[in-house]
């Protein structure tokens, strides 16, 4: 699959001249996206490469994992670790399994006593400024903080590890895997690994799971854990950060939608949906295509690279309506969304990230209920290909 050449550009299907490869702020990406929506459900953004716009096919797509296969993604750099997100069955169930004690339902809310404290602490610290970056200043250290326990990161490291991991998800959709960056997180994270094989500890972290499993009967290799280890650091440092700062923005944007949520914590479950909805923090996944076949009535060939437009399936009028480019607190259906994914790449720490959000907004609201945004403060993304990245969210109090 991974090998197959790219396509030509097919006259059957729908052709967009929107460039989703192309850095763009996130309401110009999506009014393009909307505007192709309306016209199919499927089209071709470039040679071999077929985006899916719609809700309908995109669940399609990201719940049949024959048709569609992850072997391959990103470009099939042979420097790449074999992320779990890489994997089909029956290897990536097997790496899945080990994952999943960690994130289960069961394990976020016992987890949920000490995110709170982390988010208490985060405000504890700024509360006397006045003012605060959500971003910077609550969103990401939080999120690095939970991740980093989770894993099995010493907090000291956890900080440069956040770095040299935001510089390889900046060249996102195509990262390299030959970077100094890189090459600094494989001897980082391998170091790690060898600690830990050595120890007579036991220690209950992702690293040591690992570290202990097998997968088809044999250990997993320290390219591999290394591989599954950053990939979950990553995962749970930037979409959750993203999504937490967003949702506060939009809740101070309209502030009477913040202070019906002090007013009523029964809201709150249903905001951090719409939170997710809206924010669609990573605009779409990658498939491949090992043998020719359609998505809806569109053909696609054999070796094309599919891109599944989560942000646009989030923002599918036939699912949420005519404001389904509103944020909307009270959106009865919000939990509809496709930020997670679905099927047997759903996104592990979900859980994870609705502890996060919703343990940071409660301690907003119990120590911060006056929180309002900065006078001028304009609110803005960075130009991305692949992410929706709030550059800051001022706020005072």
């Amino acid at each position: 699959m991974s090998d197959s050449k790219p396509a030509p550009v097919n006259s059957d299907k729908p052709q967009s001249d929107w460039n989703p490869f192309v850095p763009m702020p996130v309401q110009a990406a999506r009014s393009a996206q909307e505007q192709v929506r309306q016209r199919c459900p499927v089209a071709q953004v470039a040679p071999g490469v077929v985006y899916v716009f719609r809700a309908k096919e995109a669940r399609s797509v990201l719940l049949d994992a024959k048709r569609f296969s992850n072997v391959g993604n990103f470009g099939g750099d042979p420097a790449m670790p074999p992320f779990v997100t890489l994997l089909d069955p029956p290897e990536h169930s097997e790496v899945r399994t080990l994952l999943n004690n960690g994130f289960s339902r069961a394990a976020i809310v016992e987890a949920s006593p000490w995110i709170k404290d982390m988010a208490a602490s985060l405000i504890a610290n700024f509360k006397a400024a006045r003012s605060a970056d959500i971003v910077a200043d609550l969103a990401m250290p939080l999120t690095e903080m939970v991740i980093s326990k989770l894993v099995g990161i010493p907090q000291a490291d956890s900080s440069q590890l956040a770095r040299w991991s935001l510089a390889i998800t900046a060249m996102l959709p195509r990262p390299r895997f030959d970077s100094e960056e890189w090459m600094q997180i494989e001897r980082y994270i391998g170091d790690l690994i060898q600690k830990r094989r050595q120890s007579s500890e036991t220690s209950d972290d992702m690293i040591t799971r690992l570290v202990d499993g097998t997968v088809s009967g044999r250990p997993l290799t320290v390219r591999e854990i290394t591989g599954h280890i950053w990939l979950i650091f990553v995962g749970g440092l930037e979409s959750t950060a993203y999504t937490l700062s967003v949702l506060t923005y939009q809740l101070l944007a309209n502030r009477q939608q913040w202070v019906a949520l002090i007013n009523d914590k029964t809201l709150l479950a249903a905001a951090v949906e719409e939170g997710i909805r809206f924010t669609s923090p990573l605009r779409a996944v990658e498939r491949q295509v090992p043998a020719s076949t359609e998505i809806g009535a569109c053909p696609v060939s054999r070796g094309e690279i599919v891109f599944v437009g989560l942000e646009s399936a989030n923002f599918d009028e036939a699912v949420f309506g005519e404001s389904a480019h509103l944020f909307k607190m009270d959106r009865s259906d919000a939990a509809r969304h496709m930020s997670f994914g679905l099927g047997r790449h759903t996104c592990l720490g979900a859980n994870l990230a609705r502890s996060e959000i919703t343990s940071a907004l409660e301690c907003l609201m119990a120590t911060l209920p006056t929180l309002k945004l900065a006078p001028d403060f304009v609110f803005e993304t960075r130009p991305s290909q692949f992410s929706n990245i709030p550059k800051s969210v001022n706020v005072v109090w």
